[in-house]
């Protein structure tokens, strides 16, 4: 008896314990459960908030039957989290900003009429046989042009270089000595050559580098010379280097105001140093100021006035028919012109 009675005590302890250990089995069974759905439906989350639409998917899980097994949480796929396979737009060109500023000027003609006029002098003139030259006023037609290829397509370096020429021609010019005898005179000049400038807005510096030739030729009886025809005014026929500095200063849109000045070596001096003085010694000047107003459709108004100045040194030497110290040949011009200007 006493064994039945010890395996009945210790059945019944077992019992027991069985009874009192079930409600923490089952409350753990419960965390367990608890757990793995709160992971489940955290991760779900995560991976809705990270889809390339930025909307986050409502989950949809199912709990596990009552036997204590845990469901399985889904996710429906959401056509509008997909990648979208549309390429990006390709960028827009930036256009680079639009230049600033009139366009430099391509062409530059004008053509206008002016009063010409030549003061000679000579200093130094020992045996009173030369004699001075003033011509106060004689008609002219004058014309020049600067062409700026570059510019019919660039408004950079390419439109700085042009070619550039001018002229004039005298009309109607006669000479007369004290006798009251008159002599044909013809008078004329041009220079042709480059320039280079830089357009800055309305204004426009530059530098040049022509040719010319100027010329004041008297016609003698029987040619050139001293004879006993002689006038005692020798003819000139200047050629120079013409260098110098130009520019157009912009007042406004409509109004330049126009400034040029240049130094001219001699080649050549012609008559006065071939027949007169074959030891002369010549150079020259020039300077030009003017006023442009502009009209309609690129036409100007100019208002010129110019002046070169030639001076002579002579080196007379003993036995020289014709002896002086020096002279000075001034010739000035003023008028008006239309230009074309674009």
């Amino acid at each position: 008896m006493s064994r039945d009675r010890k395996l009945t005590t210790l059945c019944a302890a077992l019992a027991l314990v069985s009874l009192l250990a079930a409600p923490d089995a089952e409350a753990q069974r419960r965390r367990r459960r608890n757990n793995r759905r709160t992971t489940t439906t955290t991760q779900t989350t995560s991976t809705d908030s990270g889809s390339s639409d930025g909307n986050a998917s409502e989950p949809d899980s199912n709990a596990g039957s009552s036997s204590g097994n845990v469901g399985t949480t889904t996710t429906a796929p959401d056509p509008s989290a997909s990648t979208s396979t549309t390429p990006d737009p390709a960028p827009t060109p930036v256009e680079p900003p639009a230049p600033q500023g009139p366009s430099p000027a391509a062409i530059d003609a004008t053509l206008g009429a002016r009063w010409y006029g030549r003061f000679f002098n000579y200093n130094q003139d020992v045996f009173g046989e030369l004699r001075n030259y003033d011509l106060a006023a004689a008609p002219a037609l004058a014309a020049s042009v600067e062409w700026y290829p570059g510019a019919h397509f660039s408004r950079g370096p390419a439109s700085w270089f042009g070619i550039v020429a001018q002229g004039a021609y005298v009309a109607g010019v006669s000479s007369r000595d004290s006798r009251d005898t008159v002599f044909a005179t013809t008078a004329f000049w041009f220079d042709v050559g480059l320039r280079v400038r830089v357009p800055i807005g309305l204004h426009d510096l530059g530098l040049h580098a022509t040719y010319g030739q100027q010329h004041f030729t008297i016609e003698r009886n029987g040619g050139g010379g001293a004879t006993q025809n002689d006038p005692g005014v020798p003819g000139v026929q200047y050629q120079s280097v013409r260098v110098g500095a130009s520019v157009r200063i912009g007042a406004s849109e409509r109004v330049g105001i126009l400034l040029s000045a240049s130094g001219m070596p001699l080649i050549s001096a012609g008559d006065i140093a071939q027949n007169y003085f074959v030891r002369a010694t010549a150079a020259g000047v020039e300077a030009q100021v003017g006023v442009a107003i502009g009209l309609v459709a690129g036409l100007e108004l100019r208002v010129l006035a110019d002046a070169r100045r030639y001076f002579f040194a002579m080196n007379p030497a003993v036995g020289d028919a014709w002896v002086a110290g020096g002279a000075l040949d001034h010739h000035v011009t003023a008028g008006a012109a239309l230009a074309f200007r674009r």
